[in-house]
């Protein structure tokens, strides 16, 4: 079973939501997949940061975000999503980016209804949101260059940030019907309001939950309970990175060694573990 096929039936046969962490780079992934995960998530981001250290403003372009996804998703077995911004561009970018992306491996992509160059949501703004039918649009050209039906096309939409909940739901409602598999909302502020959302969108619904944010204080199954099929938490490993690294960086400065700390670094047979150095040695032998 690929895995376009095995993220579309993890999500068919799933009976609670499915839990997404946000990575972003092969190092964070093969660690969500020795964890046990079903899926991962690359994010925005995350991968900005990663890649050019600058904020989630839309500066990278579609080929720095289309070769660093390619190797994440090559480097494990289980199925990844990526965020693709707006689509790079009007409906023929669109359609390049759903086509190149399925080509590289992805398991799927959510793309935004914000204006390009887009801006990260927690920035807001007046003027944040494409008008909608341009976005049904652009959902529709998504949906015509999939070539497998496994492939998953998830709609964002930013309305929440910038809008109003009635206009999220229409939003979302319309983004379905133009072929989006999944409706990712962002800004949602309470549970009651995830649950009126959840029951008022026709299709398939998956949300963030960043730490230190509104959602983050239920659990797992206070928020099952309200109807969703993914959940992305796109800043627990790349924050636990930043608090961790700090840690052992302040250590190290201050006294000039981590033997106070030692407890908390892997060890380096542990990360050749995961990068599966053992095998790769066998597999050299073969042809010696």
């Amino acid at each position: 079973m690929t895995q376009r096929n095995s993220l579309k039936s993890i999500i068919n046969d799933a009976k609670k939501p499915i839990i997404m962490p946000g990575v972003y780079d092969c190092i964070s992934a093969k660690i969500t997949e020795e964890s046990n995960f079903e899926v991962c998530a690359v994010t925005g981001n995350g991968l900005s940061a990663s890649l050019i250290g600058e904020p989630d403003i839309g500066l990278l372009s579609f080929g720095e975000v289309l070769n660093e996804t390619r190797n994440i998703a090559q480097s494990v077995s289980i199925p990844v999503i990526a965020d693709a911004d707006t689509g790079y561009g009007n409906n023929l970018n669109m359609i390049r980016t759903v086509k190149e992306m399925e080509k590289a491996g992805l398991a799927g992509i959510f793309f935004e209804d914000q204006v390009f160059p887009k801006k990260c949501s927690y920035i807001g703004g007046d003027d944040l949101l494409e008008e909608k039918e341009t976005f049904m649009k652009k959902v529709k050209a998504a949906k015509w260059a999939v070539e497998s039906n496994n492939f998953l096309l998830i709609a964002r939409t930013d309305a929440l940030v910038s809008g109003t909940i009635e206009d999220a739901i229409d939003r979302s409602n319309s983004y379905g019907k133009s072929g989006a598999d999944v409706i990712f909302i962002v800004g949602i502020k309470s549970i009651q309001q995830l649950e009126y959302i959840v029951q008022q969108v026709e299709y398939p619904v998956m949300i963030n939950i960043n730490e230190g944010e509104s959602l983050s204080s239920f659990s797992y199954d206070e928020i099952s309970e309200k109807g969703v099929k993914l959940i992305m938490y796109p800043n627990s490993v790349r924050g636990a990175v930043l608090q961790v690294t700090r840690q052992v960086l302040s250590n190290l400065k201050e006294k000039g060694d981590t033997r106070d700390i030692e407890s908390i670094i892997a060890r380096s047979k542990d990360f050749n573990h995961l990068m599966d150095l053992k095998e790769m040695l066998r597999i050299e032998k073969m042809f010696e």
